[in-house]
């Protein structure tokens, strides 16, 4: 139940971006 509610905060936070796709640009940055 947290890792979901933290997944909804996170992709909240950033918008549309999703964290796979949020960590890929920091990777590819």
């Amino acid at each position: 139940y947290i890792r979901y509610y933290n997944y909804e905060r996170i992709k909240e936070k950033l918008g549309w971006k999703s964290p796979v796709e949020y960590r890929e640009q920091l990777m590819a940055a």
